[in-house]
């Protein structure tokens, strides 16, 4: 998960909600709070997980839904006034603990076939952004996934595409470790620390 302090407190001075799709255990949740997001929603297709979140953050103001991510943003859509942040992370996990070594060469065979499991984050655009540009912010999780099964071989330059189609000239992209930043034009994006970057950078001219 690439939710983050460093993420998301930045944002939170420009926008008083996140929408999340994806509630997995809860954590994104908590960080967001923890950042001063004044409202969170989210969305979670297994029903366990968003029993367990409802439970958790029963005093705090947070709405979990259960349903598939283009049915809720369907509905959270037409009833955000304001500008939010969407964090997109409803997508295929691996099938066991053991295969969460995310990369092409241990992910380009992949397992899911289901068509009605595909993965969802160009349909999640479309609905976010197809209503015109409304000022709000889209962070892509786990772009280490494009191209590979987890994201069904959807590549970045495809989501790249889709927003630039949807709203010309409204948005810059960029990257926050492995969160795909879409952010409208003016807003400042967050940022690394400089010793994080400047050891990726390092590590990877050490081929390692």
């Amino acid at each position: 998960m690439g939710s983050s302090k460093g993420l998301f407190a930045p944002m939170a001075k420009h926008y008083g909600s996140l929408i999340e799709t994806g509630t997995w255990m809860g954590d994104g949740i908590q960080i967001a709070l923890e950042s001063g997001f004044g409202q969170v929603i989210s969305c979670d297709i297994n029903e366990e997980f968003v029993l367990q979140a409802r439970l958790r953050f029963k005093n705090d103001p947070v709405t979990v839904h259960c349903g598939s991510s283009e049915q809720v943003l369907k509905s959270v859509v037409r009833e955000v006034a304001e500008p939010a942040i969407f964090f997109l992370d409803a997508h295929a996990m691996p099938p066991s603990p053991a295969a969460h070594v995310f990369s092409a060469s241990t992910l380009v065979e992949g397992q899911e076939q289901n068509e009605a499991l595909q993965c969802p984050i160009l349909a999640e655009i479309d609905i976010i952004l197809g209503g015109g540009f409304m000022g709000h912010a889209i962070f892509v999780d786990d772009r280490q996934c494009f191209d590979t099964w987890l994201f069904h071989f959807l590549s970045e330059q495809m989501v790249r595409q889709k927003v630039s189609s949807l709203c010309p000239g409204k948005y810059s992209f960029g990257y926050y470790q492995n969160v795909l930043c879409i952010t409208p034009w003016g807003v400042k994006k967050p940022r690394e620390p400089l010793r994080t970057t400047l050891g990726r950078q390092v590590r990877r001219l050490a081929g390692s």
